[in-house]
């Protein structure tokens, strides 16, 4: 992150000179600079990926990185291209919680006020959230460093299984996989989906995306959360919706091992909804 803040992307210079300039500052802090060729992997023309001369397995591309599975050490290489704009936006999305709906539309209650819209990923909120994840309890994940060139971000994490169930099914083991990550649903807050409240050291940050392709067990059967959305909790709207502040509440206490406060009906309700 230190090396990407040096890194300027406000600079209007083309991707390879931020690249080049990334990967300079990169050595200056001592970042591993790691070959493609050590994995097995060539550089091909700018948006058509990697060329894999078959020492890892290639896997399905997602919407952010594109993952090799290494069986001999059973774990899947991420490879975040970097490439396209610097740190403008080419490592997939993350969430941000708006208030849509100002004080020139009366009679809408504060918990139908707010949405969470997707934006462009950096280079420093996709390590963030490698790290979040992490440290909050989902599948390991370790960041490796970037590969030579600065051309891409490279993160690993042992392989998981998928999960095939119905719905109903996937859903008990969806929550699960929260609760393995001390997360909280978010309830009685008008957001799109099912958004997780998470507090790790500190910090507060919303998740989602939590779905089938996300949600996969360990090698020993546990669920967990390989991958998801995260986004940063606006101080406003901790204030405005009161369930929200609540989730975090109770996060945290999960977090430091402590039960949840306890709430009675009236404090738990918004003024709207009395």
């Amino acid at each position: 992150m230190e090396a990407a803040g040096r890194a300027s992307s406000s600079e209007s210079v083309s991707p390879d000179v931020w690249n080049d300039a990334l990967a300079r500052r990169s050595i200056e802090v001592d970042v591993p600079l790691v070959p493609l060729e050590a994995f097995g992997l060539n550089r091909l023309p700018e948006g058509m990926g990697l060329e894999n001369e078959g020492r890892l397995q290639t896997m399905r591309f997602g919407a952010e990185a594109h993952p090799f599975y290494d069986r001999e050490h059973g774990v899947v290489y991420k490879f975040f291209d970097l490439r396209k704009k610097g740190t403008l936006g080419t490592l997939g999305k993350r969430i941000v919680l708006e208030r849509v709906s100002g004080e020139d539309s009366p009679g809408i209650p504060e918990v139908e006020r707010y949405s969470l819209r997707t934006v462009d990923a950096t280079l420093e909120s996709t390590l963030e959230k490698l790290m979040f994840i992490n440290d909050a309890g989902g599948h390991p994940t370790e960041i490796v460093g970037l590969t030579d060139g600065g051309h891409f971000l490279v993160a690993k994490q042992p392989v998981a299984v998928p999960i095939s169930l119905k719905k109903k099914d996937f859903e008990r083991i969806r929550l699960e996989a929260i609760d393995n990550m001390k997360g909280v649903v978010i309830r009685r807050v008008h957001l799109q989906g099912l958004v997780v409240a998470l507090w790790v050291g500190g910090k507060m940050s919303l998740m989602a995306d939590l779905h089938t392709g996300n949600i996969m067990r360990d090698l020993d059967g546990k669920p967990t959360v390989i991958d998801a959305l995260l986004g940063s909790v606006p101080a406003e709207s901790l204030s405005n919706l009161p369930h929200l502040g609540f989730a975090f509440e109770d996060a945290e206490a999960l977090r430091k091992g402590d039960l949840p406060p306890a709430r009675g009906e009236l404090q738990d309700s918004p003024d709207d909804e009395l």
